[in-house]
């Protein structure tokens, strides 16, 4: 598989293990089928999502939910500590994950798949990042 090949860079192809880490991630997202034999297949999921980039987005913010919810962090949880970080910390994804991970139940997914997830949520346009600004003066 190549990359790159519109020109902007050059092509190089994708190592194998590359590869491997993208069709699992699009199996774990309910895009590909992976049977026991190896052979991989679209899923129904995946094709509704191929047709349409807003299809697509749908797909993959339901997907991402599910598997937050399952991994006892639901979106609702994820919000209730964002509104609760204040100065000088930050809302990013370590911060998050730190405070959920002193909830009960606990996280049983790690800082790394929870960056992950959020990542591919905004990406799917499911997060509607609002920056605020604060003054301070110092004091």
């Amino acid at each position: 598989m190549k990359v790159r090949g519109d020109g902007s860079a050059d092509e190089h192809y994708m190592s194998e293990g590359s590869i491997s880490n993208l069709l699992t991630l699009m199996a774990k997202h309910d895009l590909l089928v992976i049977r026991d034999d190896g052979k991989v297949s679209v899923s129904g999921e995946g094709q509704r999502a191929a047709a349409d980039p807003d299809v697509f987005d749908l797909v993959m913010q339901s997907s991402i939910k599910t598997k937050l919810a399952d991994s006892n962090v639901p979106l609702e949880a994820i919000d209730e500590e964002i509104r609760a970080i204040t100065l000088p910390l930050a809302p990013d994804a370590e911060t998050i994950y730190d405070r959920l991970a002193n909830r009960n139940p606990a996280p049983t997914i790690t800082l790394g798949e929870f960056r992950r997830l959020l990542f591919l949520f905004a990406c799917a346009n499911g997060i509607r990042r609002y920056v605020r600004v604060h003054y301070h003066s110092g004091d």
